[in-house]
């Protein structure tokens, strides 16, 4: 099969995994409703720079969902189905974009496949891609990043430009401006691990990288500038402190402080695939001593997959969807070691 002919399977798949019915079950949850009584506020105030639940603004996230969700209210009305369009819609797309990263690093049009077909039919994928939550559309922010950067880093060595750069930056500006300092965090992190791994941390002197910092500053710091100089200690405190500080220290859930939380959460949240991949994963040492070609692919999904995890790990609380960024590596081995057992 062609890319063509995949891509359209996997897109006609994402939309009936992801987003056909999904105006059928009202906004119950209480999270589904904090996101979109804002965005009805916002609307209604005709306020877009300041999140307003309840006549009160709030700063517990960042603008860029709330701009989706007010958009799609404007000009489509407020219902179940237009809210969770955007995080249906973002899971469709990341589909193809694992695909596509899948592609880039193995070459393989079966593995890549596979891992777009486990993606999108996963618990965990399905679930936020069903929800009125920020954390599938700050995902493929994250996701769009590392594969920015990895196509930008393996292609100029063969001589190719490195204008790319520019995306991976875009897109973690993106990221933090849907869910906060992690959007930076995360791909950085990612990028650190792997170009140390590789002995070649020189590589961040390359001068597209000074432009990308430019692109990301101007993307996050007017939004981050305009609240800190119209409410002050009262973004700061709860935006940065409350937000993003408190959480290392404090356990939203205890019972979810354990260190085994985040790899249970992955285990179930690929279902049903979890009972492929869990003996499939135990060929993973020996795919990376059977394909030398793909040392650098497998070395970037660790680096990718523990640029994740140092920030989410050692924090008390944990939720399910901190973990998330780092699916697509879950399922590219997935896909990886059924294509092998498929030979």
């Amino acid at each position: 099969m062609n890319h063509l002919k995949n891509n359209i399977l996997l897109i006609v798949l994402g939309y009936v995994f992801l987003m056909m019915g999904n105006g059928l079950v009202p906004l119950t949850h209480p999270d589904e409703v904090f996101y979109a009584q804002t965005a009805k506020e916002m609307l209604a105030r005709n306020t877009w720079l300041t999140p307003i639940l309840f006549d009160q603004p709030q700063f517990e996230k960042p603008i860029l969902f709330y701009w989706l969700l007010t958009f799609m209210a404007k000009f489509f009305g407020l219902t179940a189905f237009t809210a969770r369009f955007c995080p249906a819609f973002f899971g469709m797309l990341g589909i193809l974009i694992t695909y596509w990263i899948a592609w880039l690093l193995f070459g393989n049009k079966r593995v890549s496949f596979l891992a777009g077909l486990i993606q999108g039919t996963s618990f965990m994928y399905i679930a936020l891609s069903r929800a009125v939550l920020t954390d599938m559309v700050f995902s493929i922010w994250v996701i769009l990043s590392l594969g920015a950067f990895y196509g930008t880093y393996r292609y100029q060595r063969q001589g190719g430009p490195t204008w790319g750069f520019l995306f991976s930056f875009v897109f973690m500006g993106l990221a933090v401006l849907t869910k906060g300092l992690l959007g930076l965090f995360f791909p950085v992190g990612t990028v650190v691990l792997f170009l140390s791994l590789r002995n070649g941390l020189g590589f961040v002197r390359n001068r597209a990288v000074l432009g990308g910092v430019f692109l990301f500053l101007l993307i996050t710091g007017p939004w981050h500038g305009y609240m800190i100089s119209r409410y002050g200690d009262s973004f700061i405190n709860e935006y940065f402190f409350n937000v993003h500080v408190r959480r290392l220290f404090v356990a939203e859930h205890q019972k979810c402080n354990t260190w085994y939380f985040y790899m249970l959460t992955l285990g179930m949240g690929i279902l049903p695939w979890t009972f492929f991949f869990v003996p499939a994963a135990a060929r993973i040492p020996c795919l990376y001593q059977k394909r030398p070609s793909c040392k650098e692919p497998f070395i970037f999904l660790l680096s990718w997959f523990l640029g994740v995890l140092i920030f989410v790990q050692p924090a008390s609380s944990k939720l399910a969807s901190y973990i998330f960024p780092a699916f697509p590596v879950v399922t590219i081995l997935a896909a990886l070691c059924i294509d092998d057992f498929l030979y």
